[in-house]
């Protein structure tokens, strides 16, 4: 079985079923249209390209995505110091929003990070579809052995989450403030690690 999001869904399908969000606003804002939201990305810095469940993608600078909860859209924006025009698109149950400077945010931000105690985290582009997701702070890793997650987790500063045996797996989470793409890649350098790619949320499950 490929390592990326199918395995993912295969063993943790109950958490990464994530409905699109219901934002409780009959008239909730709804972004960028399409052709508006490709040309943002097409002209934002990106990051380094780098590959997960085989696809390319880049962090696109400027951009960021918080989970909304059971917050109106409004609230969800207003609470990481967005507004209503900063709305780039939703996705499932993650708002896609241009950071304000005042974020404090670097123009291409690979690492989750706190902004007015909200959790927000990179945003994505597909190279071959360009289409948005989100990078989690889960780097999912192809051991040589799984007995050494938690030592691979202690030197490496990271928080193991769950060890999947049969299939040689550990998911562990990257601390805020620390680069998610750099954490994956020195996994990648260790003796222990087949591989290591950063979870990217990019397809939800849209309610009937």
């Amino acid at each position: 079985m490929a390592m990326g999001s199918l395995t993912r869904k295969t063993i943790l399908s109950m958490l990464l079923f994530v409905p699109a969000a219901t934002w409780g606003q009959a008239s909730a804002p709804t972004g960028l249209s399409a052709g508006a939201r490709a040309a943002l990305v097409q002209a934002a810095p990106k990051g380094a390209p780098f590959k997960s469940g085989g696809q390319t993608y880049q962090v696109v600078g400027g951009l960021r995505a918080t989970a909304g909860g059971s917050a109106t859209l409004d609230q969800t924006l207003s609470a990481v110091g967005a507004v209503s025009t900063d709305l780039v698109e939703v996705r499932g149950p993650f708002v896609i929003y241009r950071a304000p400077s005042a974020a404090g945010a670097a123009p291409v931000s690979a690492m989750a990070a706190a902004v007015n105690q909200s959790s927000t985290l990179p945003v994505v582009v597909n190279k071959r579809t360009g289409r948005l997701g989100v990078a989690a702070n889960v780097l999912i890793v192809k051991l040589t052995d799984v007995g050494t997650a938690a030592f691979l987790a202690e030197a490496s500063g990271l928080t193991l989450d769950f060890v999947a045996e049969r299939l040689g797996l550990a998911f562990y989470t990257v601390p805020d403030g620390r680069d998610i793409q750099a954490a994956a890649a020195s996994l990648a350098r260790d003796s222990r690690v087949k591989s290591a790619e950063i979870e990217i949320r990019e397809h939800f499950a849209v309610p009937m």
